[in-house]
């Protein structure tokens, strides 16, 4: 069996942090435990990162084995004592214990297992082994028994684990964790680390020391989460255990001022201690894969912004087996390109961690007290689980009044802190151009919106690549993705709107993006802005509901873009509007119609809910670009433009009307409760070689619990919001389109959504298909509060386009 012993327990509470060379010593009988539980404790210790004394290790032979065994023990943290049968037949073993014993008093902890031998036996030296082994002992040794009899008697008092025909690997896995979690516990504290245990378990399980392999881990995350500070922790943890280490701090900057010649001679020369000379970049990788390519070393190279820096300092095969090399990037896609082993994604700090480090660095010996409590969590808000930004904004309050707390933090609000701004900017700055357009265009007006649609809405920029744009920031930590949706930290999204706040600090008709309401409603009631304006997302409400005339105020903008306006009630109709807008959301939009002159070649999405717009744009208009319109309890409109120009490309609206229901045009129907419909079709239905395309419809009703619940409530209540529509020819899926409900326009007014989508033959869903017979569609919704009340499909030819349009835009309205 195994247990712990249900003897008296002494405090195990952690020493004081010392500079000591082993975390832990293992004193043992070598004939009875050196080849089984010995040596696999020795091995989980090792692979923990512990450095661990072993004497049949660790001496050298030749040496005095007294001194050197004494030394070991002086400077171990921790004692593993392994009392089995035949441990104190060992004057060696006694006098270890001896040692052992003195060195507990000042501070080491002595952990003892109780190895097939009863605890009780070792306190009294009694039983078979511990009474015969002592009756020698004291023929042999009479002036040492007594002190041998203390140290086992004082050790068997000790809290420990016996150890009796169990699972050895359980006792194994108890006394590692609980030294690793000690050991952290004491790194933490002594170094003011907070949520660096678990940091530590994860870094050390992906460099699993003592494989022969070279191993290369990279660490990545924004700026200020704790990348440099993990890697320093880790490499001071397991240092021990190499020929040599080297820690490059700040690598992109160093290489920037000096070079990286002046980065290979310090690497050389921690590593080898020596200095070294080098000429030029391909010297350096010469001399140091001759130099090291034996010896098992230990490097960390921090804050990595460039392939090339790697290439110059790191490739696995210049260096010794069982060899282990950190890097440290706000760029994962960097790691992947190197080929990194692991990469480890450093995550926020808990509420509870933020909490402990903030107060560790913000109070003073005594102070505290509810107030400063409740100030400190509108500090940690801001600083939202970021160590750096928790370090700066409590160093900035320390020894402070709580009135000047207050202050400090009204002013916080008004302006971020320029240590934490500059540091996350630094991210920034690496990006190309279009990237840095991208990423101000999301902290300023895209946050929070799905990905694929945002994508859709940016692809007609000039000289914007999306795809691999977004791609880029989600690599270098700039942008998340939670769900479909695009997201970013807080301060990540502060950094970016203050970059475009500091194009003109006291001018916002000059700057490039608007989100200010007052700013805003400043510009716009004055008529004041500028062409440099490409986006406004305008969130009311205004002061007492005022009416705003807007007749001039967007006629200097030739390169607006974004328009989002919800909540400010204005009066008057637009002179102009930009040819250039690529999304136009209006709630409650005072115009009439566009200006006569506005052209939507470049428009995607049309959002207009509540709107007394009784015709979007007279004449033949391009909108080739436009895939979706909500026109949500607009019931002046009286016309649409004509959507026929153009069946080449899928086509995906939400009518979002109230009522709506699928006009009976040629459609193979076929109604079903719940939410998914299935559409039997006749095996014949695509032998026509004239069809355009396939058009598919769905009416669906908002049927939640709560009758009260809303279209937008419904939406965001549930995590997943996709129409999947499927076509089957011979039991085979040819067609299967799974469209994001918030690409239908939705808003929170309608009760009920008309969903229709149109794909063209010659899309990408029909390139693979071949002659076959036609099975079944099916139309089905994820949202659970949704039913399909009908559906339909159907083939589209030429002559159908108009009819077609006609029936898209027909619903009739409350």
């Amino acid at each position: 069996m195994t247990s712990k012993t249900d003897i008296p327990s002494s405090s195990f509470s952690p020493p004081p942090f010392r500079k000591l060379t082993y975390d832990v010593f293992l004193s043992f009988r070598g004939e009875d435990t050196r080849k089984n539980f010995t040596d696999h404790l020795y091995t989980a210790l090792k692979q923990r990162g512990i450095f661990t004394f072993r004497d049949d290790e660790e001496l050298e032979r030749g040496k005095s084995i007294a001194p050197e065994i004494f030394k070991a023990i002086e400077e171990s943290r921790y004692v593993i004592v392994v009392l089995s049968r035949n441990y104190a037949n060992s004057s060696w073993c006694l006098d270890e214990i001896a040692k052992i014993l003195e060195c507990m008093e000042e501070s080491t902890v002595v952990l003892p297992v109780f190895y097939d031998v009863d605890p009780s036996d070792v306190r009294k030296q009694t039983g078979d082994h511990f009474e015969e082994a002592f009756s020698e002992h004291v023929k042999e040794h009479p002036d040492k028994v007594e002190r041998w009899r203390r140290a086992l008697s004082q050790v068997a008092n000790l809290s420990g684990w016996h150890l009796r025909d169990g699972y050895e690997s359980k006792v194994i896995g108890e006394i590692v964790e609980k030294i690793f979690t000690e050991l952290n516990d004491r790194i933490s504290t002594s170094e003011g680390l907070v949520g660096m245990d678990s940091h530590l378990k994860k870094m050390l399980s992906y460099l699993d020391i003592g494989r022969p392999d070279v191993r290369i881990i990279g660490i990545s995350g924004m700026g200020g989460i704790g990348k440099t500070t993990i890697a320093h922790v880790v490499s001071q943890r397991v240092k021990t255990q190499f020929e040599g280490n080297s820690f490059l701090e700040n690598i992109r900057e160093v290489i920037e001022k000096q070079g990286p010649v002046h980065l290979q001679e310090q690497l050389l020369s921690n590593l080898l201690k020596s200095n070294v000379n080098v000429q030029d970049t391909e010297m350096g990788k010469d001399i140091i894969k001759h130099r090291l390519c034996t010896r098992k070393v230990l490097i960390v190279l921090d804050d990595v912004d460039q392939d090339e820096q790697l290439e110059a300092l790191c490739d696995r095969k210049w260096f010794g087996p069982g060899s282990r090399i950190i890097v440290t990037s706000r760029d994962e896609h960097l790691l992947n390109r190197f080929d990194v082993d692991e990469v480890y994604k450093v995550n926020p700090l808990t509420d509870v961690e933020a909490l402990k480090l903030f107060r560790m660095k913000a109070f003073k010996e005594g102070q505290g007290g509810k107030d400063f409590l409740e100030l400190s969590k509108e500090f940690l808000k801001y600083a939202d689980g970021v160590p750096l930004a928790i370090k700066v904004l409590a160093g900035s309050v320390k020894g402070r009044s709580l009135e000047l707390w207050s202050s400090a933090l009204d002013r916080l609000k008004q302006k971020p802190e320029k240590k934490i701004i500059d540091v996350l900017k630094v991210s920034f700055d690496g990006l190309q151009e279009t990237e840095k357009n991208i990423f101000l265009d999301i902290a300023c007006f895209f946050k929070g919106l799905d990905r694929d649609r945002v994508t859709r809405i940016l692809q007609g920029c000039d000289g914007y690549c999306p795809n691999i744009d977004i791609e880029v920031l989600i690599e270098k930590s700039m942008v998340t993705i939670f769900g479909r949706k695009l997201w970013m930290h807080d301060l990540i999204q502060t950094m970016g709107r203050e970059i475009v706040l500091q194009q003109y600090p006291k001018e916002p008709e000059k700057r490039s993006r608007l989100w200010v309401s007052k700013e805003i409603i400043h510009v716009l009631d004055r008529s004041k802005a500028t062409s440099a304006i490409e986006s406004i997302l305008l969130q009311g409400p205004t002061k007492d509901n005022v009416v705003l005339s807007i007749n001039d105020s967007f006629s200097n903008m030739d390169r607006l873009r974004l328009l989002n306006i919800w909540g400010v009630k204005f009066s008057g109709n637009i002179k102009y509007l930009s040819n250039e807008l690529q999304y136009l959301e209006w709630l409650e939009c005072p115009l009439d119609s566009f200006p006569s002159d506005f052209q939507p070649d470049n428009l995607v999405e049309l959002h207009m809910p509540l709107s007394r717009i009784k015709q979007l744009w007279r004449g033949e208009k391009g909108w080739g670009m436009l895939r979706h319109i909500d026109m949500t309890g607009s019931e002046y409109l009286i016309s649409t433009p004509d959507f026929t120009e153009d069946w080449s490309s899928p086509r995906h609206f939400g009518c979002n009307f109230y009522g709506a229901e699928i006009s009976k045009w040629k459609w193979f129907m076929h109604i079903k409760q719940g939410n998914s419909a299935e559409i039997p079709l006749p095996p014949n239905l695509l032998d026509d070689a004239n069809w355009l395309g396939i058009a598919i419809s769905a009416f669906n009703r908002l049927c939640p619990e709560d009758p009260n619940m809303s279209l937008g409530g419904a939406i965001s209540d549930s995590e997943d919001n996709v129409v999947t529509c499927g076509l089957e020819i011979d039991g085979g899926l040819v067609l299967r389109a799974a469209i994001p409900f918030t690409e239908f326009g939705a808003t929170g007014f309608a009760k009920d959504v008309t969903w229709f989508s149109y794909v063209p033959r010659n899309g990408k869903w029909f390139k693979s298909w071949r002659q076959g017979k036609l099975a079944r569609a099916t139309i089905s919704w994820s949202n659970q509060y949704f039913t399909v009340q009908s559906c339909a499909l159907g083939l589209v030819y030429n002559k159908d386009v108009e009819h077609l349009v006609h029936t898209l835009t027909s619903c009739e309205l409350p």
